[in-house]
Formats: C-alpha cells, structure tokens, sequence
C-alpha cells in the first residue's frame, strides 16, 4: 500500500472500522499522511 523507509515508522492504526454483509470499510491513519485513508475490504469465497 506504501513504501515505508528502513529508518522510520509506518504507525499504521484502524481509527475506525465498518462491516455492510461482504463489505468493510477500514478507516486508518498512517505517518505518512496527514488525513485518515479508507480501505474497502470485500469478502470473496469465505475469505
């Protein structure tokens, strides 16, 4: 998702996290950017 530096930290954390039957959506902040992404997780064959 992004290339992190041998020298620093990537601090990914789940701020916030949202489950619609198949679909999630996974709010996260990292140190590389300045506002929180969103990840769309979907779920396919039982995974």
């Amino acid at each position: 998702m992004f290339t992190e530096d041998k020298a620093s930290k990537a601090n990914f954390k789940v701020v916030d996290e949202a489950m619609n039957g198949e679909v999630a959506w996974v709010k996260h902040s990292t140190a590389y950017d300045k506002a929180p992404g969103i990840l769309k997780v979907v779920k396919q064959n039982g995974k």
